[in-house]
């Protein structure tokens, strides 16, 4: 599927024009559903493949879940909690290994609760989910060598599949 695609029923939107609608749904308990853009939370979301399904979040987050927050530049980004600091929180995505701190808690406005994955729903509470989150939080001290590897593994492939 291509990156770009839209199914004839949707409608794309920037997060910007949605921003007032979004905080009215979650505020009143509803779920929001869409489709993520952008590789950083790799390998547990694609784009154009995977949807995330995010809700309000409770008062105190956790190490592991992902929230939905707005950087002070008017970004929209969802990374995944490594670290709590302070009361604020040390993020980062899956496919990086610069963690973001601090993230103010008054910057996140939702919290990510399950989520499709080729065609599968995942709620962010399963036990497979929480042994991933571990075991690749586990490695971001060593992440920028596994992801350098990964890209060059991927340069190897490409020129074998030409």
């Amino acid at each position: 599927m291509a990156d770009n695609y839209t199914p004839p029923s949707c409608k794309a939107f920037s997060l910007s024009e949605l921003n007032d609608v979004m905080l009215e749904i979650l505020e009143s308990g509803g779920k929001i559903t869409f489709a993520p853009r952008g590789a950083s939370m790799q390998p547990m979301l694609y784009q154009g493949r995977d949807r995330v399904t995010i809700e309000k979040p409770p008062e105190r987050l956790k190490v592991y879940d992902i929230p939905f927050y707005r950087r002070d530049d008017g970004r929209f980004v969802m990374h995944r909690i490594v670290g709590i600091k302070d009361g604020a929180y040390k993020l980062c995505g899956d496919n990086q290994y610069n963690v973001e701190y601090p993230v103010r808690r008054d910057q996140i406005f939702a919290v990510v609760t399950s989520f499709e994955r080729c065609g599968r729903q995942i709620s962010c509470k399963a036990f497979s989910y929480r042994v991933y989150c571990f075991l690749w939080t586990l490695f971001l001290p060593v992440r920028k060598q596994l992801l350098a590897v990964k890209r060059f593994l991927g340069r190897i492939k490409r020129r074998v599949k030409k």
